[in-house]
């Protein structure tokens, strides 16, 4: 792990800022409202906070049949959505990022107005509205999305200049499509470029096509069958990962009817929606799948963090960063897993400076605790 640490630092050095790569990103947003439940007030005033969502639910299923009430020590309130967040941690890492989706309209919400360098806001409806229960061990979204509801492909062509999407498109090395869980019109956002735009871009440049579902759990078995056939068209035009969680991983593969071991049901993903990879990323580190099989990179894991909501929005912006800039998927997973791990551990996005120094902090770690950086190496073939 330290060698391979030791050569993502090396090729971050020879990387100019920027260069020649562009991203783009979309489609939803959200005003987030972070805060602590609070578990009681002591003597001295001071909050104690439920720390796990474990012992959080079962407050709460001791209080059925009854009622109950919850205090909230509010720790933020900033832009939310995967898009956005994914976007401005792009753009920290120095590749200039446009981000489409549901950011105010006519105007910019407040959150949004921010002005982040190498990072555009293009808004073309008003964003949902979350809050997020932050807990040491997960985070509960509770989210009103009657904002981007609103928003489908035709509301997105009409809130557009006339040919602006097509050129996005037509210039990105990166197109990030993120949370078809939670918009209703993200299918018909997904067709809408298959079938009118994306024929009609350069094909001789290399593209990566980067997918993020976000939490499927409330999807029907039909949606997951349509959206199995869309995954599937978009590598007609570049190369696909999809990027999971491990219960948005979970709940699709048994959606396809996945069992036995993760690199088993990772692979039927990719196989069932002609896939060039599939990231898993949970708390300990990430699953890939390469040609050669699937493995596992354990992740610098912080058992006190500051932050989790945008901690997989950092880990998948971090990965298509990598891979934008020629790293290849071991190392991309693991600039992943340290840029999540810098936004948890300090509530930002990290420059590309702070991640260099971050994962010589990591590396001074595993020289210590050399056990702590293993890795894991689990082929996918024959494993049952």
């Amino acid at each position: 792990m330290e060698k391979l640490l030791g050569t993502i630092l090396g090729k971050l050095e020879l990387v100019q800022r920027g260069g020649q790569s562009q991203i783009m990103v979309g489609f939803d947003g959200y005003v987030d409202s972070l805060a602590h439940p609070v578990k009681r007030i002591g003597e001295d005033r001071k909050a104690e906070y439920y720390t796990s969502m474990k012992e959080f639910g079962e407050f709460l299923t001791g209080r059925a049949e009854r009622s109950c009430s919850i205090e909230l020590h509010s720790i933020t309130k900033k832009m939310g959505g995967n898009a956005p967040i994914f976007g401005r941690a792009a753009a920290a890492l120095g590749i200039p990022t446009k981000c489409i989706g549901a950011f105010g309209y006519p105007s910019l919400h407040e959150v949004f107005r921010e002005e982040i360098p190498d990072l555009e806001f293009i808004s073309v409806a008003n964003p949902g509205c979350c809050t997020a229960l932050e807990f040491e061990d997960g985070k509960v979204m509770l989210a009103e999305n009657e904002g981007i509801n609103k928003l489908d492909y035709q509301v997105l062509q009409s809130h557009l200049k006339k040919g602006q999407l097509q050129e996005i498109l037509d210039t990105s090395d990166v197109i990030a499509l993120m949370n078809w869980s939670e918009m209703s019109g993200c299918g018909k956002i997904w067709e809408g470029l298959l079938e009118e735009l994306l024929p009609n871009i350069d094909k001789t440049k290399e593209r990566l096509f980067f997918l993020d579902l976000s939490d499927c759990g409330g999807r029907r078995f039909e949606d997951f069958e349509e959206l199995t056939r869309l995954l599937g068209r978009f590598s007609d035009f570049g190369k696909v990962l999809l990027s999971l969680n491990r219960n948005e991983f979970d709940h699709y593969a048994r959606m396809l009817g996945g069992e036995g071991s993760i690199q088993r049901r990772i692979r039927l993903i990719a196989e069932e929606c002609a896939l060039w990879s599939v990231v898993v990323h949970e708390h300990s580190g990430a699953w890939m799948l390469r040609e050669d099989g699937a493995y596992f990179l354990e992740n610098r894991y912080n058992h006190k963090p500051r932050i989790l909501t945008g901690g997989g929005d950092n880990f998948n912006a971090g990965l298509a960063c990598a891979l934008t800039v020629g790293m290849d998927l071991r190392e991309a997973v693991a600039v992943g897993n340290a840029v999540s791990g810098y936004y948890v551990t300090n509530a930002q996005s990290p420059s590309r400076a702070q991640l260099a120094e971050f994962i010589e902090e990591w590396m001074q770690e595993l020289r210590r605790e050399p056990a702590a950086g293993r890795q894991i190496w689990a082929v996918a073939q024959g494993v049952g």
